[in-house]
């Protein structure tokens, strides 16, 4: 049976009146409870936005409020503490990306029959993280080897290069695309000529990082005609603090096996959270076999 209006809106007055008596008695006779309930329930409010399982979003105008899935929850935390460091230090000091490791190669191979000549291979491999969208068009990438322009043989790496020389420097952007938050690898290179084989004794790579963020620098020197050797502290980091070049020496690591058919050896060392304007040295001499 139907209810006149007049009678619902009672209904709804009596009811609103009803609810609003127990919510008054509730505050007024235990109001401890109340209180220690609105604490936890802000408390659980801050916690699940802090964590980022919590997310508010504004779509057209409106404010949206949701819970992140389990996978997008821990997709945004499941990162090491390298990669935090590159990112974090990346985004304050406005680079568009960041090099999570850079691992340089250096390998020396004696050529020809009198085995007087040397020929160098340089290789280095990046494993970047974008902080903005890249295009092949950008030219966000710059690499630069230096040496005598006669004696270097272009490698070509796995991505477009836009390369010029100016003086004895060689010099070229690297052309890729990756989207913000993405990582690609990139691998540049050169091999040099020398006539002076059988009197190198010095086998010392140097990088100079001018302007990247770089979470772990590596820096190898092998080869299998010369047999190497390696001083203490012969793993140098030059930083500049306050005006001042300041060098930090570490040990590096010889690695070889006498008893393999091979007789390749290296020296290498690894450096952690670099910033820009610092230089890395590693010290290695040896004998022609």
């Amino acid at each position: 049976m139907k209810q006149s209006p007049q009678n619902n809106n009672q209904n709804t007055e009596v009811v609103g009146k009803t609810l609003w008596d127990v919510i008054s008695k509730i505050f007024t006779g235990r109001p401890l409870v109340v209180i220690s309930t609105l604490v936890g329930v802000l408390i659980l409010f801050l916690i699940l936005t802090i964590s980022g399982i919590l997310k508010f979003e504004i779509n057209n105008g409106s404010l949206s409020m949701g819970f992140k899935s389990r996978s997008q929850a821990t997709n945004s935390t499941n990162y090491d503490d390298i990669t935090n460091f590159c990112i974090n230090t990346g985004i304050e000091l406005k680079k568009k990306y960041v090099i999570k490791s850079l691992t340089y190669f250096v390998n020396y191979v004696v050529m020809g029959k009198k085995r007087d000549s040397i020929m160098v291979n340089e290789r280095i491999v990046y494993d970047i993280i974008a902080l903005q969208d890249i295009s092949k068009a950008d030219n966000v990438f710059r690499e630069e080897y230096t040496g005598d322009n006669n004696s270097l043989g272009r490698w070509y790496g796995n991505n477009n290069e836009n390369q010029f020389m100016a003086g004895n420097e060689q010099t070229y952007y690297v052309h890729f695309d990756c989207k913000k938050g993405e990582s690609h690898t990139l691998i540049t290179g050169k091999d040099s000529y020398s006539n002076s084989a059988a009197y190198l004794e010095d086998f010392s790579a140097y990088y100079p990082n001018e302007e990247d963020v770089v979470g772990n620098l590596t820096i190898i020197v092998s080869t299998k005609d010369y047999k190497l050797k390696t001083n203490s502290n012969s793993a140098v980091r030059v930083t500049v603090k306050n005006g001042v070049k300041v060098n930090e020496e570490k040990d590096s690591f010889y690695n070889s096996n006498d008893e393999s058919d091979s007789y390749n050896n290296t020296v290498s060392h690894t450096w952690n959270r670099v910033l820009p304007d610092e230089q890395f040295n590693l010290y290695v001499y040896g004998k022609i076999r």
